[in-house]
């Protein structure tokens, strides 16, 4: 067996354990238009027996925090985690660009560049280049993606206290790494700005969708180490031409 399909037979019930019946039988729902009307009934039944929390909506895709945690094991510790469900819906770009990024973000190739790797046991490494969440489970039609929970950007969490060098004292901004992406200028020779062009250029990632609100900063759980992370990379170039 590849490591690709074992590693989905090891983890394709992540989310089915972490969710209610009806839940589960909702995002498995193969009209992905009702999806989201049919999770907004549950909640508005139980809201305080649902499992799923809305936390944000983009074009095409609807973001839920799972309240309760996954647990895994990372640097051979088992640990908690939290993590969220992107769930495909018929927003502004219709349902089949959604299921798209959704598939887009499930590519094998990319687990090099998770923050977290797993290995063909399902078991996780710490990566210090990595630079996007990792997709923990997908739905075979790419209804929705399960990965970690992390906050963006905001007021609290700023990225400039986490990118800071010695060319770079104070660090850069999301707007800082927009910019470079951008346009190539400013401050297009900082580290992590090289790192987000070097995988968005390999997997053919749209440069003007990774932006500030599109950036989060991931604790390591063990180690409490904080590293900047791409939170969506389902646009690619002239998927939503």
């Amino acid at each position: 067996m590849s490591f690709t399909k074992y590693f989905l037979s090891v983890m394709i019930e992540s989310v089915k354990d972490l969710v209610s019946d009806d839940e589960y039988k909702a995002l498995s729902n193969h009209d992905v238009g009702k999806i989201s009307d049919s999770l907004r009934q549950i909640r508005r039944t139980d809201r305080s027996g649902s499992s799923l929390k809305p936390t944000g909506v983009g074009s095409s895709r609807e973001y839920y925090k799972i309240k309760t945690p996954s647990n895994i094991t990372l640097d051979g510790e088992k640990v908690p985690v939290e993590t969220g469900v992107k769930v495909a819906y018929n927003g502004s770009t219709g349902t089949e660009i959604a299921k798209k990024q959704n598939e887009n973000e499930s590519r094998p190739e990319l687990k090099k560049h998770y923050v977290i790797t797993p290995d063909e046991k399902g078991n996780y490494h710490t990566n210090e280049n990595g630079i996007i969440l990792p997709t923990l489970d997908h739905d075979k039609n790419h209804n929705w993606v399960h990965t970690l929970h992390i906050e963006p950007l905001s007021d609290k969490i700023k990225l400039q206290d986490h990118t800071k060098t010695d060319n770079y004292p104070h660090g850069i901004s999301g707007d800082d790494v927009e910019y470079a992406l951008m346009t190539g200028k400013g401050k297009s020779d900082h580290p992590l700005v090289k790192k987000i062009k070097d995988f968005a250029n390999e997997h053919n990632v749209a440069h003007n969708d990774i932006h500030s609100e599109n950036i989060g900063i991931f604790t390591h759980p063990l180690t409490k180490k904080k590293y900047p992370v791409i939170l969506d990379h389902g646009v690619t170039n002239g998927l939503l031409r």
